[in-house]
């Protein structure tokens, strides 16, 4: 009982409750990703993959079944991470993006911009 009273008292504040459905949403969004498989993949032989692959069908798994459906989820965040140290090693060397990383607050979205369009070339790469 002590855990569904937790649990009320956790929705009753409104902080808690919209990280919980945060959450909760979030979850729900991965699971239909999960079920949009990537253009041009030959289901047939992935399937054939997986049934004699322990490895990948242990790392189909973690996934929550994205890899063998081959799905957007698949490809995790790497190029998320990729398009983030490419921006940051820029930010280095660019002298634009290095006066425009030291504008503060303004700077730092502007550049996350970048990153977030940066990536989905890079996904895009990755998918092939």
């Amino acid at each position: 009982m002590g855990m569904f009273t937790a649990l009320i008292d956790s929705l009753r504040t409104p902080d808690l409750r919209n990280k919980i459905l945060f959450t909760l949403g979030m979850i729900l969004v991965f699971r239909f990703l999960a079920h949009v498989p990537l253009p041009g993949v030959n289901q047939d032989q992935l399937n054939a993959l997986l049934q004699n692959n322990q490895l990948i069908n242990l790392l189909d798994l973690f996934s929550g079944g994205g890899l063998a459906r081959f799905s957007i989820v698949a490809l995790g965040v790497n190029p998320y991470i990729n398009a983030s140290i490419i921006m940051t090693l820029l930010n280095q060397t660019i002298p634009a993006l290095e006066h425009l990383s030291k504008e503060g607050e303004y700077g730092r979205n502007r550049i996350n911009q970048y990153t977030r369009i940066l990536t989905v070339p890079l996904a895009l790469l990755q998918r092939r």
